[in-house]
């Protein structure tokens, strides 16, 4: 998961055979930290709630840390370097 998260921001190193990560651990915002425990909090106290937002949280969490991973940052791949996808939504029909 986490390198289809990186793929889209730095496809270079999501297919490194070492792994994409430079360093074994790194920082943690804030943002992340806290949007993981409010995740956990509300799962220990069997609130229910949707399962897709579970993830949907899981998938934010992870994408901050892994943006904090490169601190130089990184620029998103060009929009026109993306595949179309109103054209390939109309290729398949």
């Amino acid at each position: 998961m986490l390198s289809e998260i990186l793929a889209d921001h730095r496809p270079d190193l999501a297919e490194m055979p070492t792994g994409p990560f430079p360093l074994p651990s790194g920082p943690c915002p804030t943002r992340a930290f806290l949007l993981h425990r409010c995740l956990l909090q509300t799962l220990q106290v069997g609130v229910e709630i949707d399962p897709v937002l579970v993830e949907e949280t899981a998938l934010q969490v992870a994408g901050k840390v892994v943006c904090a991973a490169f601190p130089g940052g990184w620029r998103r791949r060009p929009v026109s370097a993306r595949p179309p996808r109103r054209e390939l939504a109309e290729e398949a029909w």
